[in-house]
């Protein structure tokens, strides 16, 4: 994958809505009300072993994929504006400074609305007790590792290679 020169525009959000653009928090309840925590972590697992298999997506309907594909996309989008705010007092800052003791066991901090999973489905296990408290540190440092354009070319490989599997096709049969 070759990544080209990016213009403005690249870093324009193109699945959000302008109400999601002025409030992208609203993003998050739209991608949970989607699917749960722990239904996502699988999406993304499946959509990986997909993508780098010899294979294509069989695991269940192929809109199935495509769809969460939009709405990670569009989630990513709003993380990028929300990082890009200057917004230090935001709500989802669970403790004025890290010292300040908190109960990270306590699920109502982060336990999903489905009962079909334990609140152990749920729990952080990526993030340290610095990122739980203040998950903005994890957005600025998702996007440190790649900027939103290169996210987006990541993202739409994946789902290529999960749709035509990664060595099922070859450049005699593609037609353009």
């Amino acid at each position: 994958m070759t990544h080209g020169e990016h213009t403005a525009a690249d870093y324009y959000a193109r699945r959000l809505y302008q109400a999601e653009v002025q409030n992208p928090y609203t993003v998050f309840d739209s991608f949970f009300d989607a699917c749960s925590l722990p239904q996502a972590l699988d999406n993304i697992d499946s959509w990986l072993k997909a993508a780098t298999a010899d294979d294509y997506w069989k695991i269940s309907y192929p809109a199935r994929l495509l769809h969460f594909y939009e709405i990670l996309e569009k989630l990513i989008e709003a993380v990028y504006l929300i990082n890009k705010m200057d917004n230090p007092n935001a709500a989802a800052v669970l403790a004025e400074s890290p010292e300040q003791e908190i109960d990270l066991m306590e699920p109502i901090s982060y336990y999903g609305w489905q009962t079909k999973y334990s609140a152990w489905d749920y729990f952080p296990r990526s993030l340290n007790k610095k990122q739980f408290i203040n998950p903005y540190i994890a957005f600025k440092k998702f996007f440190e590792y790649q900027d939103m354009p290169i996210w987006r070319e990541v993202l739409y490989d994946l789902l290529y290679n999960a749709f035509v599997g990664r060595w099922s096709w070859n450049w005699e049969n593609m037609i353009c």
